[in-house]
């Protein structure tokens, strides 16, 4: 399981929404996103304090990415102290607005017991939400709560199925697991799951 680090978020959707933000408080919306970009600019120079600082700033006015980019800067110690509770809070803020990564990194949280109690039933319910929104490493997350049985009864299907697209989304590994799973199945078990996996893709995921 990973944490999605800032970088990988891409400077131009945070400037976007930070621009969205801005024209939500009635701020001048050129200083708004140039200081969204100093904060991006700082975090990639790791100068973590300064970015920390004007991310923070940017979280405290609503920024579900700003929310997320202060979670993993709690989480990595960078910055600031590291701070699991901390955190978990950040992300669950910016996953409540519906981002997916945090809303992985918030399963992740709860499946690990970081910063809250470990709590299975929480991790899965946030896997679920972000996978339906595409995101490759959730959906490898619910594919192995599937295969393992954790909070949901083990289904090789739906977890062939999950491991399927999450691979399809570029998740690390999730073919072997997908590969290996399917020495487990029937011819058949693996026509249903590649069936559901067609079925899920045409719904862009959503009520899978």
């Amino acid at each position: 399981m990973m944490f999605e680090s800032a970088e990988k978020r891409g400077e131009g959707r945070m400037q976007l929404r930070s621009v969205i933000i801005a024209l939500a408080i009635g701020m001048n919306t050129g200083v708004f996103a140039g200081g969204f970009d100093d904060a991006s600019a700082a975090y990639g120079a790791k100068d973590y304090r300064t970015a920390f600082s004007r991310w923070m700033f940017f979280a405290e006015q609503g920024s579900s990415d700003a929310q997320y980019n202060i979670g993993l800067m709690y989480f990595y110690g960078q910055g600031v102290r590291r701070d699991y509770a901390q955190a978990a809070k950040w992300y669950l803020v910016s996953a409540q607005q519906g981002d997916a990564y945090a809303q992985n990194n918030i399963g992740m949280m709860y499946h690990q017991g970081y910063g809250v109690p470990q709590d299975y039933y929480q991790a899965l319910k946030w896997y679920r939400l972000a996978a339906e929104q595409g995101l490759g490493e959730a959906q490898h997350n619910l594919a192995r709560y599937y295969h393992k049985g954790k909070s949901v009864l083990k289904d090789h299907v739906q977890a062939h199925a999950w491991f399927n697209l999450a691979a399809m989304n570029g998740a690390v590994n999730a073919a072997q697991e997908r590969d290996a799973l399917a020495e487990e199945m029937t011819p058949r078990q693996i026509e249903e799951a590649q069936k559901f996996a067609r079925d899920c893709l045409s719904r862009d995921y959503k009520g899978c």
